[in-house]
């Protein structure tokens, strides 16, 4: 399953922070020039949207997980993937509720309390909580998965807010 076994440690702790803040560092590259003109534009974008934010998940994940190779591997490549997805996600979403002004504020404002040990001993606990779960626990590949395509379809659909 996993690599570790409970709480995770320090080490897994910052890389999956990490994860978030380079996922919140990109958000706010998801708006464009003039939200108007996005809208009135002859291209399509809702796909190019939904790639915008796969093409986040993809270049942050790829960085740690060439990261790792490189070094020790404190986390498990899928709990990098699965993150990714999921803080890509929040990140769209919060681009077209919020705007990228502060559409970076979901992807790290649900990272941030993960730093804390947090009981995962009830299945609530273990939705809020799937950032720090294990590889191949049900509950946050579950909810990683949800805030993934809710994210960028909402995202894709609707474009940011200005």
């Amino acid at each position: 399953m996993g690599r570790w076994s409970g709480d995770p440690p320090t080490t897994a702790r910052l890389v999956i922070a990490g994860l978030a803040l380079g996922i919140s560092v990109g958000a706010v590259g998801l708006g464009g020039a003039d939200a108007a003109l996005d809208r009135t534009a002859a291209l399509r974008w809702p796909p190019r949207r939904a790639g915008h934010v796969v093409a986040l998940a993809a270049v942050v994940g790829g960085v740690f997980v060439a990261a790792q190779a490189i070094g020790e591997q404190p986390v498990p490549n899928l709990v990098i993937v699965r993150n990714c997805a999921g803080f890509a996600g929040l990140a769209g979403f919060g681009a077209a509720l919020l705007g990228t002004a502060r559409g970076w504020w979901l992807p790290l404002g649900w990272a941030l309390p993960e730093a804390l040990p947090l009981p995962q001993d009830t299945a609530m606990m273990q939705v809020l909580a799937w950032p720090m779960a294990e590889a191949g626990a049900a509950a946050a590949t579950i909810t990683a998965t949800a805030l993934a395509v809710l994210g960028t379809l909402t995202y894709a659909i609707r474009g940011y807010r200005a």
